[in-house]
């Protein structure tokens, strides 16, 4: 017979299965996964695999230390919603309440406890910029995780569960958070981003200064990437793509970095109605 598996030994990956109707999302998810780690970006290690006609994404954890001779530590780690002190069902904003919220000041007030905080701080902000490039508004306080690696001061986890999941046109496209006044990546305007950069303490020369030298380079690296995808393999992300970095491009007076693409009417779909 054989030994029952010790179940306290730590795994080092997460074998992640998409829904049979969505099994376009493994190579959406890893290709946004290893397009944000080629930009520059903090960002687990997957790889899109397939086990007989079943697609699955095999992730890396980040929140373990393997050691020279193969032995595996946990490191500890907590998602923002339990940084916060909130339930898996206020990980949106608009499911919370003043002062039990996850939004960009909470975000703010937990990043300015980390080690190094503005270094939090930039990688947050331009991971969020890098999400909305690519369509994701999935980007829920679950989503995003602080790392204890040694002290009592956290780090910011890489980031996971980067998924455009505005290919899927039978969801909601809600961001998690406002990004300013906007509830829709298509709503944000340039007031918009002033106030999230405001929030985490970039005002005036500096805010100019982090548009200009840390997010026009990003976005022109992104749509760099997604230009060199396979059209045939990648055609609604592509699009989904360019929309998202066109409006965002148009909001920092710059031109369009990405005009290889089709238009991709969902896009504005539900902007209308998300106007306050």
């Amino acid at each position: 017979m054989l030994p029952k598996p010790d179940r306290k030994v730590p795994t080092t990956h997460i074998i992640k299965v998409p829904p049979p109707a969505l099994t376009a999302d493994v190579r959406y998810e890893a290709t946004a996964m290893n397009v944000a780690r080629a930009c520059g970006l903090s960002a687990a290690r997957v790889e899109a695999c397939i086990a007989g006609d079943m697609p699955y994404l095999l992730i890396e954890r980040f929140d373990r230390h393997v050691t020279e001779d193969g032995n595996v530590f946990r490191l500890h780690q907590e998602d923002f919603a339990q940084a916060l002190g909130l339930s898996a069902r206020l990980k949106y904003e608009r499911d919370g309440a003043e002062g039990r919220q996850f939004n960009a000041r909470s975000v703010a007030s937990i990043l300015a406890k980390t080690k190094t905080p503005a270094k939090a701080r930039e990688a947050f902000l331009l991971l969020t910029l890098f999400n909305l490039s690519v369509g994701n508004t999935d980007i829920h306080a679950k989503n995003h995780a602080l790392l204890y690696i040694d002290g009592p001061s956290p780090v910011l986890a890489p980031a996971y569960d980067v998924l455009p999941v505005m290919t899927n046109r039978n969801v909601g496209h809600h961001l998690a958070f406002t990004i300013g006044q906007a509830r829709h990546i298509a709503n944000i305007e340039t007031a918009d981003i002033d106030i999230v950069l405001d929030t985490f303490g970039l005002k005036g020369a500096a805010a100019t200064r982090f548009k200009s030298d840390k997010y026009v380079p990003l976005l022109s690296k992104i749509a760099q990437r997604i230009r060199g995808l396979p059209v045939y393999e990648f055609k609604v992300f592509r699009d989904l793509a360019g929309e998202c970095i066109g409006h965002l491009a148009e909001i920092l007076g710059i031109p369009h970095p990405l005009d290889d693409f089709d238009a991709f009417p969902p896009f504005y779909a539900q902007a209308d109605a998300l106007k306050e």
